[in-house]
């Protein structure tokens, strides 16, 4: 009798095993169906439409970069973002602060605030700095781009960017600590600290001068070629290029899909009427340069997942 049951419970075991695992892989391929579905509307990079929701009353803290190190040695600090060290100029990787003017022009606002804050954290941290250049060695400029970190581990740009004395920019292949950046960007917008006290984006079609700017507007086209795909602001006031070389952190189906939508957009504008230069009807006046998906920012209709 006692061998009976003892096998009857074997068996109720093993089929109750048996059920459970049928069960979970259900589940499993489920899942993986529905990640796999959802994944497929959207670009390769995490970073794409939506506002990062950072609601930590701390500063953010960045992993440290990978990257060639050297000890930084009284830099000069030319303005929020630049620097000037060993007989070379650094541009720190993932911000852009306001313009301190040149040639005659006034600075930005909060670019004088910007400059104090770098030279305030450098000084303070002299002892022990630490620059590490990113995976793009040097702009266009000739400049060294790189990270500038203190004793602790902690960041001048993000330092600057928890501020609210910049803005985070996604420029490959320098993202590598591009969400934290958001993030802290986020969190002075959040608290409206400094530029963010004054700060609103400027609407496409009121776009008055070239340089740096946070603009939204209606996207109203979007058009796929062979070699750049344009998406189109305020019935052809901008236009915004992703370069074939940039494609690879977008969808295609993503970028169409922003059709009919509201969009906010950060970068470089460039003004193609400048020295009284005649356009083609079908040309927008103003350009931005779209080098990832974490610069743009949906502001209504948000893109449907199916």
């Amino acid at each position: 009798m006692v061998c009976a049951l003892h096998v009857k419970h074997n068996t109720n075991a093993q089929r109750f095993s048996e059920k459970a695992l049928i069960i979970s892989a259900f589940f499993v391929l489920t899942v993986f169906y529905l990640s796999s579905t959802f994944a497929s509307t959207l670009p390769p990079s995490s970073f794409l439409s939506t506002t990062v929701s950072y609601q930590s009353t701390t500063q953010p803290s960045c992993n440290k970069p990978k990257g060639k190190q050297q000890l930084l040695h009284n830099p000069v600090v030319i303005d929020g973002d630049t620097l000037y060290a060993d007989k070379q100029k650094i541009r720190l990787i993932g911000i852009n602060t306001p313009e301190i003017g040149y040639d005659g022009q006034p600075p930005e606002p909060y670019a004088l605030m910007a400059k104090k804050e770098a030279k305030h954290w450098l000084a303070e941290y002299s002892k022990h700095l630490v620059l590490i250049t990113g995976k793009q060695q040097h702009d266009h400029y000739g400049r060294r781009l790189a990270y500038v970190v203190n004793q602790q581990g902690e960041l001048l740009s993000e330092h600057l960017l928890f501020k609210g004395l910049g803005f985070y920019i996604a420029i490959p292949p320098n993202i590598e600590l591009l969400s934290c950046f958001m993030a802290a960007e986020q969190q002075a917008r959040n608290k409206k600290q400094n530029i963010w006290r004054d700060q609103s984006p400027i609407s496409a079609d009121r776009i008055r001068q070239s340089g740096f700017h946070l603009i939204y507007g209606p996207v109203t086209r979007v058009i796929i070629t062979r070699n750049n795909w344009w998406v189109i602001l305020a019935d052809n006031n901008v236009a915004l290029k992703i370069q074939q070389k940039d494609q690879p952190f977008f969808s295609v189906e993503w970028v169409k899909k922003l059709a009919n939508t509201t969009i906010e957009v950060r970068g470089w504008l460039i003004d193609r009427r400048k020295k009284g230069r005649k356009l083609p009807k079908h040309y927008a006046r103003w350009l931005m340069a779209v080098r990832h998906p974490a610069v743009i920012q949906l502001k209504k209709s948000s893109i449907s997942v199916h």
